[in-house]
């Protein structure tokens, strides 16, 4: 109600308020259950609105679709997405809001995680939030405008279900890095064979790494071999079997995962420094560090300021996330890992941080992790696995990720909710964009070609994880560029249709 009242009273005094030229936060009185009559609970969902707010705007809102984190008024800020240069432009809005179970949109409060509470984490709860939201501040306008959504990763992924399921009030939509494909669509390897592929374009990249891993995996009986890897490695404790290399080695395949991912052309998280692909593949080898590249990716995405003195692979205090068959060496496979993992790998242990962030609901939390968990445990089942260059067998397993999800939260993954609800509606959906970068493995799983003339795809060679959507810097590649405002044009073409 307060954007409303800003606007009357906006009308009425010929000018805006306070809150013009400042960006702001505000709560929305959000159903708890769109889709239920019977029930009314409510619970308070953030959203904020960028800076452009004025009286005499003519232009389209820009939504951003919040994912699977925390969102704030950062999210609006001029110096975040570049979607807020677009809506300055276009005498346009931007406006973001919070997942719900994320951050501080937290239905039952610090309660919100207990298993009878998180059955109402859905996306289609989700989009049904967004839309609420949507309408809410596109009728303070005296005449509505069109809306552009826009997302990346599993927030691409809900921007283009806005579009597809909602086309009446969603225009547009840019989904960057979206995850439409899933279990079924995507061969079992598909995310470590994509790695693989970014790093093997890089000079010698690709047959370095592989020696390096073949060099521990090969070692995995010796133990000769074995005894100086925590020095040479910068580890805490040291590899004393093949347990260990199994541990060690799949923290560091997704440590390669990370730096190609989000590597960017300046410092960005998770890694915190400018080209991070560029910083691993030109590491090099010294006496003290005869595996550099393994040394590097591991401490960019685990220890970025290597400020820690050690990289702790295996924590004494918790239970491993793996639990290899002892009984077969040569074929071991993450019993117990998450699927989820590729978005949690920066976290060492994400299964046990998953179970005590469960028992600890009442004290601190990292809120990310749960209901991510939970949504991959439903409805966002995606096999992250396959070895490439990386020694270690990792097959996907799905009934280890049933197991896992039904002691985690006694609920079982869907396989086949994204073909109903994404694929499927897919085929008549229109005017999404979606973007791929080409360090990013999450293009394996998002359209690679135009589906139809207004579904398109816009494939950037040189580009990490949906970095199309950062605000312009003056190092931004030229490639990079070029597709932002390619998007920028194809958006605007369509909501003045």
């Amino acid at each position: 109600m307060l954007f409303k009242l800003l606007f009357l009273l906006a009308s009425i005094l010929g000018s805006l308020p306070s809150a013009e030229g400042q960006s702001i936060s505000l709560t929305y009185t959000q159903q708890l259950d769109h889709f239920n009559v019977a029930e009314k609970r409510t619970f308070q969902q953030h959203y904020f609105l960028g800076s452009q707010i004025n009286t005499s705007m003519t232009g389209p809102i820009f939504f951003y679709v919040g994912p699977e984190s925390p969102t704030g008024v950062w999210a609006v800020s001029k110096h975040t997405f570049v979607q807020a240069l677009w809506a300055e432009m276009l005498d346009g809005l931007l406006v973001a809001a919070e997942h719900r179970y994320f951050g501080d949109s937290l239905p039952f409060g610090n309660a919100s995680f207990a298993p009878e509470n998180l059955r109402w984490l859905t996306v289609e709860q989700t989009l049904a939030d967004y839309i609420e939201i949507i309408n809410h501040v596109a009728s303070s306008f005296p005449t509505r405008p069109p809306v552009i959504v826009f997302g990346g990763s599993y927030g691409g992924l809900l921007s283009a279900a806005l579009r597809i399921h909602y086309p009446g009030i969603v225009n547009a939509s840019i989904a960057s890095a979206a995850p439409m494909y899933q279990l079924g669509e995507v061969l079992n390897s598909t995310w470590f064979d994509l790695v693989t592929l970014t790093y093997s374009q890089t000079g010698s990249c690709g047959t370095r790494v592989a020696a390096e891993f073949a060099s521990i995996w090969n070692a995995r009986f010796n133990n000769t071999v074995l005894s100086k890897l925590q020095a040479s490695l910068g580890l805490c404790t040291p590899v004393t079997g093949v347990v260990d290399v199994y541990l060690l080695l799949f923290y560091a395949k997704h440590a390669f995962s990370i730096c190609a991912q989000f590597s960017y052309n300046h410092a960005n998280p998770p890694t915190d420094v400018a080209e991070s692909l560029l910083d691993v593949c030109t590491a090099t080898a010294t006496p003290a560090r005869p595996l550099p590249l393994i040394y590097t990716a591991l401490n960019l995405t685990y220890n970025g300021s290597y400020a820690a003195p050690c990289f702790n692979f295996r924590p004494a205090s918790i239970d491993a996330p793996l639990q290899p068959p002892a009984t077969s060496a040569d074929d071991l496979s993450p019993d117990t890992a998450p699927s989820s993992l590729y978005h949690l790998s920066l976290h060492a242990n994400t299964h046990a941080r998953a179970q005590a962030a469960r028992q600890a609901v009442n004290g601190p939390l990292s809120i990310e992790t749960i209901p991510w968990e939970y949504l991959c445990c439903t409805q966002i089942v995606m096999p992250v696995s396959g070895t490439g260059l990386f020694s270690v067998p990792d097959n996907y397993n799905f009934t280890a990720q049933t197991q896992f999800c039904q002691k985690l939260f006694s609920v079982a993954p869907d396989p086949t909710w994204h073909r109903r609800f994404l694929l499927e509606p897919l085929r008549t959906a229109s005017n999404i964009v979606f973007v791929n970068g080409g360090y990013d493995p999450v293009r394996g799983f998002s359209p690679p070609s135009d589906l139809a003339p207004s579904m398109l795809a816009v494939n950037v060679p040189l580009m990490g994880h949906t970095f199309d959507l950062f605000a312009p810097n003056p190092s931004d590649p030229n490639d990079v560029i070029a597709a932002r405002e390619s998007i920028r044009q194809i958006v605007t073409k369509w909501i003045q249709k």
